[in-house]
């Protein structure tokens, strides 16, 4: 994982790729994580991965962005403020968001692929304890929109309070093409319809 700076064409944490040296063994920054979903959280204090390691087992993990940009290149590794968090057996990229800049939102309840529950996990990024969980949500992409976290399963949506964990709308008649963070609202295209809406 490496951070750019697009407008100065710049990387901002620059470092060597760790090789494996067959007399020498491997580099210590030579990983065995394979990265994969990334999220910013809404402050851009934080990022969160969604990867795995070998075994395989999904895992995530969330680090600090300034120390990672200007003080750590390998703060994504194994740097001070790197947490780990949602450890699960044969499954891992699994949907994830930010509810705000120390909690987030992890598809799925439960620590093996056979046991894994239609759920959303919300985990404290800063400690990696589970902070709570609540059953409902079919896998899909996930958007929290400030108030409430929008599950996005494939077809329709549905919208669910996070503290209660209660289902307050669904709408299966659209599909969710987009989330736009900066008005919270979801581009969907239904009845032959093209718009941009809230659920409720």
């Amino acid at each position: 994982v490496c951070s750019s700076d697009l407008e100065a064409r710049a990387l901002l944490a620059d470092r060597p790729v760790p090789e494996y040296d067959t007399d020498r063994g491997a580099d210590p920054h030579y990983l065995d994580y394979f990265h994969g979903r990334l999220a910013v959280s809404p402050s851009n204090v934080r990022i969160a991965d969604s990867g795995w390691v070998w075994g395989p087992a999904g895992i995530v993990v969330s680090w600090d962005l300034n120390v990672w940009a200007t003080n750590n290149c390998w703060e994504s590794e194994d740097g001070s403020t790197l947490v780990r968090m949602a450890p699960r057996h044969y499954s891992w990229d699994e949907p994830m968001c930010w509810l705000d800049d120390e909690r987030l939102a992890v598809w799925g309840y439960g620590n093996d692929s056979l046991n894994l529950r239609p759920a959303v996990s919300i985990y404290d990024a800063c400690t990696g304890g589970l902070h709570s969980w609540f059953a409902g949500p079919e896998r899909g992409s996930l958007y929290f929109d400030g108030r409430l976290l929008n599950a996005v399963p494939g077809g329709g949506v549905s919208a669910w309070n996070v503290d209660t964990g209660e289902r307050v709308a669904i709408d299966l008649s659209c599909t969710v093409l987009a989330f736009n963070p900066r008005t919270n609202r979801l581009l969907t295209f239904g009845d032959g319809e093209l718009c941009e809406s809230a659920v409720v």
